[in-house]
């Protein structure tokens, strides 16, 4: 059986341990995560000339001081390389205000 005095303190270390890890997670892993998946995507009422066309869906780019130009233009190579017909870019282009994101965000496009 736990003593108590054990149980407490390895639950108090890891409840301080949780908001580091989310933090460490959300600060180097997420924003250089990279990830492709292929599946078909049937649209209703398609035109004729969309039919069997490849679409690139890039989305959450973050660029800011987290995100380097290196791996966004290796995001960028690699999609390429797919030969896609269409991309789209979605969402969260950059991760702070101010001019430099905006600076980086313009010279990586």
């Amino acid at each position: 059986m736990i003593a108590r005095r054990r149980f407490v303190a390895t639950t108090l270390t890891a409840l301080a341990a949780t908001p580091l890890a989310a933090s460490l997670y959300a600060w180097r892993i997420e924003p250089h995560w990279l990830d492709f998946t292929h599946r078909p995507l049937p649209v209703p009422d398609l035109p004729a000339a969309l039919e069997g066309r490849t679409l690139a869906h890039l989305s959450d780019l973050h660029v800011g001081p987290s995100v380097d130009d290196g791996y966004i233009l290796d995001t960028f190579r690699r999609t390429s390389a797919l030969a896609p017909d269409l991309v789209a870019f979605t969402g969260d282009f950059i991760t702070y205000r101010g001019s430099a994101p905006l600076e980086q965000l313009r010279r990586v496009l």
